[in-house]
Parts: structure tokens; C-alpha cells; sequence
């Protein structure tokens, strides 16, 4: 080198290159997947913790709440027999729609060994993206209790706020983890119906076993491309610790450990779904036959931030005002079990539970008039009367039923042979518009692609018409079921319509299998009905 002081700037602005590149590496290893609207906390030892918001979709009021199922037959079998559940948020905020909305914060990526090691031992903190485990559901509390106190001593306007609670952080409850595993409010009803809100091969999304995606290897979070609601990670990888505990219908019955949630690296892709649940003991037997802490090498953690409900007096006043609205609209509450049950299973057994409390006081008075005799005549009238109005609801309730039925499989059928029709339409169409735009007839083209997305938007809405007629469906009692579908096959032989009634075959064959795993099949549904 001749002049070698002539490289200096060169060499100079490479090293100030260097440092850059690792500045924002290392900045970004808390959030490898940045998003404008990620809600961001910080940590010890310079870390973050990054969360999305989850929306309900119900409004603001006090008591707007989501009723969904977790669950899936198809899956978990009667470990996850599909269960209606109700979910409500933590916090008020204006949604993508600038509505006001409740919702809770679902940390975007697991837990990470650098964001757990930041809060309970900064010495180990280091940079490690991998996800923490072989950590017990004790030590997560540890964890989680120290980070908020460190927030509330740190951070406190860091936190959202309800009303004048201060949030805090917590592990999820089942709900709140498949509600946002599915996609929550920001999917359709027949994508979160799905095993899970993905389009195209799921080793896009999520790791698990085998040589296509991890290799038994747990990977470095956020690596994968995101769910509906920008979360990573949720299906694989590491399972996630929950706060609930474990009940095999989920509201009822022993309770066990505490429930894990999702797959990891080494569950088989098949096994990996929105719904999937493990019982995970609090205490263990080693190798060396001593009882400890359940600590595993594939579970891991996730948290959420919630708030306290009752935050003050005026938050009280306007509970208590709100409920005497909310009550009055609700139905009464039933046991976990009857929650998918047809609605004159729920309703004659309610009329059930009246008839024996009539039973009851009947008996009582009867026992008081034989020894006193002081209950007038009219009281056993009206008696009688209440009794005998118990059945005439009974019979009503059954009517409404079997005509809610025929209507029901009636609006199925229709939707299906609409569906039939408009899917046998598109491929001509698209053949049309190849044809068009090969020759570069721009007017003809763009009338062609006008009526192709009509016919795919005709397609969809069929398809969602199609899944809400199961769903009401499936409110009502089988046998009522089979006989109005059995009532529309007469109707359409009087009629003549051979090609409607393949397609009822086909609803009816369809709707038995919503009925057994409680969850919608769109892609199936539509390939059955284009090969009809």
C-alpha cells in the first residue's frame, strides 16, 4: 500500500458499520418481529417484554363478554370435548375500528432465557432468545411476582390502567390462551372453528418434530411468521404454562395439576392445534426417587397483562348498575355440561328443576293441610293450574323446536346447492378470463374479473350461511334434527328435484360431522360440494 492513510475513512465508516449492525441486533432480540402497534414494557437489564392486544369484539360495556367453545372432538377426543366458555378483557381501548372495546395484552413471544434470567438473576441474563424452561410453575410465579414488582417501582406509567387499577402481569387462563391461539375477533367464525387460523403449510408458522421443520431442536422465538393477531410461536416450539388447573371438562369435576397449552418441538404436526391441553403435575418423582417441582425441558411460559375488577366505589356503582341491564338479558346459567346441549335440553330441564320445587311445595302443603286443614281450595287450583302450565310450555317449547329444525336444515340445503352452483360457475369464468386477456380485450377482462369476484365472494358467503345453519343446528335435539331433514327429502321428491335432494344426502352427512367434533370444516365442505 502506497497511501495506506487514504483507507482510514473507508476502514472507519465499515467499523462504525459494525457496531450499528450489532446495536440493532441486540436491540431487536426482545422483538424480532416488530410491529407499529406492539405494546412494549421494559425490564431489568435493559430488556422489554412485547405484547399484542386482543380484542373481545363485544363493546365497552361493563359487562360485554365473548361466549366461544374451546375444544375439539376431532382432536383431543373427550379430553377436549368442545365447551362453551365466556371470556371477558382486562382493560377499555379503541380497537382497529377506533371503537371502544375490552381486551387483555397476550405476550407476543414466549418468555425468553435473557427476559427471565433480566428479573430473577441479571448476572446470567445474557442474550439468549431461546425460549426459558426447565423452570417449574412455582418459579414462573417467581418470576412473574418480581417483574411486577419491579414495574410498579420502575415502570408504573409504563402499565395500562383500568379505570384506577394499575395491570399486571400474570400467566393466562386457558380461555384467554385459545381465544388468541384461534385468532380471536380478528378471524371469521369458520377460520377460528379451524385447528388453527393458518393458511398454507403449517412448518410457515410453527416448529415441531421432524426433519421439515425443528429436528427435536428448540428454536430462537419469533422465527416463524405470525397467527391473526400478530402473536408467534403459540402451537409449537415450547407448550405454555397456564393459571388454570386442570379439569377434564375444563369448569367441572377434580381438579388435577395445572393445564399446558399447545405443542412443542417435539410433537408431531398432526398433534398440533388450537385446542390442545395438558395436565401438568405441580410435584414430580426424579431418578433418584425424590419428590420436586415439575420442571420440563419443552414447557415454557407466555404472560398476559390483567387488571382487578372491582377498582374503586364508582367502579362498584356502575357494576352494580350495569348487572340489573346484563342480567335481565342473559340467560340463567347452566352447568358446564349442558353448554353445547340443544336449547329444550337446557329448557326442559329448567322446566324440570320448577317441577320439582312445585312437587315440593305441593307436598309440604298437603302434609300441612292433613294435620291442620287450613289450605283453601283455591290454592290446590292454582296449583293445578301451574302444574298443567309447565306442560302446555313443554309442548310449545317441542313445536318451536321441530318447525326451528326444518327451517334450519332448509336454509343448510339451500346454501349448499347454491354453493354447488356458484363453484361449477368459477372455473368457466376463470377460463373466460384467461381467454380475454390472452386476446387483450381489456373491456371484456375487466367485466370478467368483476363477475369471477363476485362469484368467489357468493362462494364465501354461502360458506358462512352454510356454517351458521349447523350451528343453530346443533341447538336442537338430534332425533328433531333427522326428522325435519328427513320432512325436506319428501318435500323435494313431491317436487321432483333429484340434484337437491344429492345435496341434502350430502348436508345431512355434513352436519353429523359438525355435531361430532363441534367445529366447522370450510375446506372440506366446499371440496365435497364442488365434486357433487
Amino acid at each position: 500500500m502506497n497511501n495506506p492513510e487514504k483507507y482510514l475513512p473507508i476502514v472507519f465508516i465499515f467499523i462504525l458499520y459494525l457496531f450499528w449492525t450489532i446495536s440493532i441486533d441486540a436491540a431487536d432480540i426482545y422483538n424480532p418481529k416488530p410491529q407499529n402497534d406492539d405494546f412494549i414494557l421494559p425490564m431489568p437489564n435493559q430488556a422489554k417484554m412485547v405484547f399484542r392486544r386482543v380484542f373481545i369484539g363485544k363493546g365497552d360495556k361493563p359487562f360485554a363478554l365473548r361466549e366461544f367453545k374451546v375444544g375439539d372432538r376431532s382432536g383431543g377426543g373427550f379430553k377436549e370435548f368442545p365447551t362453551s366458555v365466556i371470556l371477558g378483557g382486562a382493560f377499555v381501548e379503541n380497537n382497529l375500528h377506533n371503537q371502544p372495546d375490552w381486551v387483555y395484552y397476550m405476550g407476543k413471544y414466549e418468555v425468553t432465557e435473557a427476559q427471565y434470567y433480566a428479573v430473577v438473576d441479571p448476572g446470567k441474563a445474557g442474550d439468549s432468545q431461546k425460549p426459558i424452561t426447565n423452570i417449574s410453575w412455582f418459579e414462573a410465579q417467581e418470576f412473574i411476582n418480581k417483574y411486577n414488582l419491579w414495574l410498579f417501582e420502575n415502570a408504573l406509567d409504563k402499565l395500562p390502567r383500568n379505570d384506577k387499577a394499575v395491570g399486571f402481569l400474570r400467566l393466562p387462563t386457558e380461555s384467554e390462551w385459545e381465544f388468541a391461539a384461534r385468532g380471536g375477533s380478528e378471524v371469521q367464525p369458520l377460520e377460528f372453528d379451524k385447528k388453527y387460523p393458518y393458511t398454507g403449510p403449517l412448518s410457515k408458522y410453527e416448529w415441531f418434530a421432524g426433519p421439515t421443520s425443528s429436528h427435536g431442536k428448540i428454536k430462537d422465538i419469533g422465527l416463524r411468521e405470525p397467527n391473526p393477531l400478530g402473536i408467534h410461536d403459540m402451537l409449537g416450539n415450547v407448550s405454555e404454562m397456564t393459571g388454570s388447573l386442570y379439569q377434564i371438562e375444563y369448569y367441572q369435576g377434580r381438579v388435577g395439576g395445572f393445564v399446558a397449552r399447545g405443542g412443542h418441538v417435539h410433537s408431531e404436526e398432526s398433534a398440533l392445534r388450537s385446542s390442545l391441553r395438558t395436565e401438568i403435575p405441580f410435584y414430580q418423582l426424579n431418578s433418584q426417587g425424590k419428590i420436586t417441582q415439575t420442571r420440563q425441558e419443552t414447557l415454557g411460559m407466555r404472560l398476559v397483562i390483567s387488571s382487578q375488577i372491582f377498582t374503586g366505589l364508582d367502579t362498584n356503582k356502575k357494576l352494580e348498575e350495569a348487572w340489573v341491564e346484563y342480567v335481565k338479558s342473559r340467560a340463567t346459567p347452566v352447568q358446564p355440561a349442558l353448554t353445547i346441549a340443544p336449547i329444550t335440553i337446557k329448557t326442559n330441564a329448567q322446566l324440570a328443576d320448577a317441577e320439582d320445587a312445585l312437587k315440593r311445595l305441593t307436598d309440604e302443603l298437603t302434609a300441612l293441610d292433613k294435620s291442620s286443614g287450613v289450605i283453601p281450595p283455591t290454592v290446590w287450583n292454582h296449583l293445578g293450574l301451574l302444574s298443567a302450565s309447565f306442560k302446555n310450555i313443554e309442548a310449545t317449547v317441542n313445536k318451536a323446536e321441530n318447525d326451528s329444525a326444518y327451517a334450519w336444515v332448509k336454509i343448510a340445503a339451500e346454501a349448499a346447492f347454491f354453493i354447488n352452483r356458484e363453484l361449477k360457475r368459477l372455473p368457466r369464468l376463470q377460463d373466460a378470463l384467461k381467454t380475454a386477456e390472452s386476446i387483450g380485450r381489456s373491456a371484456q377482462t375487466e367485466l370478467i374479473k368483476g363477475r369471477v369476484a363476485e362469484t368467489e365472494q357468493n362462494i364465501e358467503g354461502g360458506l358462512t350461511r352454510y356454517g351458521s345453519a349447523f350451528e343453530q343446528l346443533a341447538k336442537i335435539k338430534e332425533d328433531t334434527v333427522n326428522q325435519a331433514f328427513e320432512e325436506y327429502n319428501n318435500y323435494l321428491k313431491l317436487q321432483g328435484a333429484d340434484e337437491q335432494i344429492k345435496v341434502n344426502t350430502l348436508v345431512k352427512k355434513h352436519f353429523q360431522e359438525y355435531l361430532r367434533t363441534r367445529r366447522s370444516n370450510k375446506e372440506q365442505w366446499e371440496a365435497d360440494l364442488k365434486n357433487l
